[in-house]
């Protein structure tokens, strides 16, 4: 592997995707238990509101159920790069307004210097869509190459955390 040293160790790199490598505008959904209405807000919406769901106030009526994250995870016999992932990923990159993470000049240097990197995300998809998405960004011309990816660990994906001891 490259970036090996004299003396056989070499350096690689652990990454989240969420306002880590990227911004993107994945929709959270909640559920109005009084009305039946469904609501998409932005998931820094979703960080302010969360733990005032189902509580006294202006989100009492509001809560969570198992719909809520699905942009968060593949949709069903859908190929990779159609899953909202890809999607929402696609999207950032062509507004080009602002939807680098704060670690994304670390992942150019580990895809130019190729280092091994491992990804690391609450989010529920397959790693073959992730790994999609690293394609989709060398397709691009956002990225020097793939860098070499060791692990990808989205500890929502039912298969994945099956893997993960406990």
């Amino acid at each position: 592997m490259t970036g090996a040293r004299g003396d056989g160790s070499f350096s690689f790199y652990f990454f989240d995707i969420d306002d880590n490598l990227v911004f993107l505008a994945t929709k959270v959904y909640l559920w109005n238990a009084e009305t039946g209405e469904e609501m998409a807000i932005s998931t820094g919406e979703f960080a302010v509101v969360e733990h005032q769901l189902g509580r006294p106030g202006a989100w009492q009526a509001w809560n969570v159920r198992e719909e809520t994250f699905r942009n968060f995870r593949d949709a069903p016999d859908t190929p990779a790069r159609h899953q909202p992932f890809v999607k929402d990923l696609l999207t950032a990159i062509s507004t080009d307004n602002g939807w680098r993470g704060p670690s994304w000049p670390l992942l150019e240097h580990a895809a130019r210097s190729q280092r091994p990197i491992a990804v690391i995300s609450a989010r529920g998809h397959q790693p073959s869509t992730i790994e999609e998405g690293f394609k989709l960004l060398v397709d691009r011309g956002l990225l020097a190459a793939a860098p070499p990816i060791v692990g990808v660990y989205t500890v929502n994906n039912p298969e994945v955390r099956a893997l993960i001891p406990r």
